[in-house]
């Protein structure tokens, strides 16, 4: 799928994430979720569908927080990854040090967004069509292949 779920029957959590981000919590990280959701702007999904994701999610995932950019890219917003409003929200919101920070992303413009506040980044390569970024600190092909690189470089 090259695009996000518009249904709720769609909506799946990969294998391994909940251990993944329970590793990164027992490590002292904080876990968000930071994420362009334009199909509500293009009205492709209702706002109520992608709570009832993120509803699910935060119950199966213990993440900290959730952001999302409701915005299309002609909006203009200052929330729309590639640029770092989420991530400058959630930094001021839960007192976060960027320059320690990851951001782990499968788009250019997850990894353009954590360059530009400073965020370590690592690209999660999903052979998507289209540009990949180039300036990442790490490419794996699966998050899990991410926090297992993010536990070992604290350790």
């Amino acid at each position: 799928m090259l695009h996000a779920p518009r249904l709720l029957k769609d909506f799946k959590i990969f294998p391994k994430v909940t251990s993944d981000v329970k590793k990164l919590k027992n490590m002292g990280f904080k876990v968000f979720v930071i994420t362009n959701q334009p199909d509500i702007g293009n009205k492709l999904i209702k706002k109520k569908t992608l709570k009832e994701m993120h509803r699910i999610l935060k119950e199966k995932v213990p993440v900290d927080k959730i952001y999302f950019c409701p915005h299309t890219r002609n909006d203009r917003c200052k929330c729309r990854k590639p640029k770092p409003g989420m991530i400058i929200k959630a930094s001021n919101e839960s007192k976060i040090y960027l320059k320690e920070s990851y951001v782990i992303g499968d788009r250019k413009i997850d990894i353009d967004a954590g360059l530009k506040v400073g965020c370590k980044t690592i690209f999660v390569n999903n052979n998507y069509y289209e540009k990949r970024p180039v300036k990442q600190e790490k490419t794996v092909k699966s998050l899990h292949a991410a926090v297992k690189y993010i536990l070992k470089s604290k350790n």
